[in-house]
């Protein structure tokens, strides 16, 4: 491939190139560049970029595959946006950790109603177990009730710095679970299941038994999957849920502390709180909604709040109007 081997000469020059730049960044002692020497270099890049143009343009040409790792999107691990440590919330969170410390434990799942929080617990679940190193690679990816295999392949593929462009669904499985049966601990979180979903499929190997005792006799934890739902029975008769945990809703005093949070503490001084408190106790305990309401109201004026508590208290679709359809479509969805 003559394409080639120009390139490979070009990469010595550019490498060449490299050594001549850290030189010309001193001129006497150290103490100052070389301008002169500088721009020099910068016309001889130039050149060589317009070089090796027309050798991309035939290396595409040629069928030739060049590729390279993607930089891994990690799951931040900084606190799970919108978690709070209400006590209504830190024994769910402690039974899933536990659940994912477990040998015994193999598929968790996670369900509650809509708008309850079970993405945001999920997030912290991964934060917290990132933090505590319980697994090699940890991912989280976003189902939905109509799932795109081939789209919730790219967000884990995207986690882990895979590249799996051009390759066919089944192509992009084999990848994923070749890559993934390499690692000896992973987490992987599927938020929002709606039906049951084929993970052979989907490229996540996991085979439902207890992985082979290690030499000091104990088990070491291999997969591990989190299941989110806001149906109960997916989980164990869809997904094969070892273990199921519920998701409640926020005691009336952990939704008033949110709402405050939002809007300030202020509200507890004027004349809005009566409205603001019965607002708080419309949302239902629902996370989300006393979320999105909040962030709504916070500084505007009294009619918009008395306006939000009418329609509050006549819950359907279409009662709400601006801001709180928006609010009632997100708890819907989520």
């Amino acid at each position: 491939m003559n394409w080639l081997t120009s390139a490979e000469e070009y990469i010595g020059e550019m490498e060449k190139l490299g050594d001549d730049e850290d030189k010309a960044k001193k001129c006497f002692a150290g103490l100052c560049p070389n301008p002169r020497a500088r721009y020099q270099i910068s016309k001889k890049v130039e050149e060589y970029l317009e070089a090796v143009a027309p050798l991309l343009e035939e290396a595409a040409g040629s069928g030739f595959l060049v590729s390279y790792p993607l930089p891994p999107k990690e799951i931040s691990i900084g606190a799970a946006e919108g978690f709070e440590q209400f006590e209504s919330r830190m024994p769910i969170l402690n039974r899933v950790m536990e659940a994912l410390r477990s040998a015994s434990v193999h598929k968790i799942g996670i369900h509650g109603l809509p708008g309850v929080g079970k993405t945001t617990l999920a997030k912290e679940v991964a934060r917290q177990a990132k933090e505590a190193q319980l697994f090699d690679e940890i991912v989280m990816a976003s189902v939905t009730k109509n799932p795109d295999l081939k789209k919730i392949q790219g967000e884990i593929a995207d986690q882990l710095g895979l590249d799996l462009r051009g390759e066919t669904e089944l192509g992009r499985a084999y990848h994923l679970k070749e890559y993934l049966r390499k690692k000896k601990k992973i987490l992987v979180i599927l938020d929002d299941i709606w039906a049951r979903l084929d993970l052979d499929a989907l490229g996540i190997p996991f085979e439902n038994k207890k992985s082979e005792a290690s030499s000091t006799g104990e088990e070491q934890m291999q997969l591990k999957i989190l299941f989110t739902s806001r149906d109960l029975d997916v989980l164990p008769c869809d997904m094969g849920a070892d273990e199921k945990i519920p998701v409640g809703i926020l005691e009336d005093e952990e939704a008033w502390t949110l709402l405050k949070k939002i809007v300030g503490d202020e509200v507890e001084n004027s004349d809005l709180l009566l409205t603001a408190r019965e607002i708080a106790e419309k949302c239902a305990g629902l996370p989300l909604a006393v979320e999105a309401v909040a962030k709504a109201l916070k500084g505007k004026g009294a009619h918009v709040w008395t306006d939000a508590l009418r329609q509050l208290k006549r819950p359907s679709k279409e009662s709400f109007m601006g801001t709180l359809a928006i609010v009632y479509s997100a708890i819907e969805l989520s």
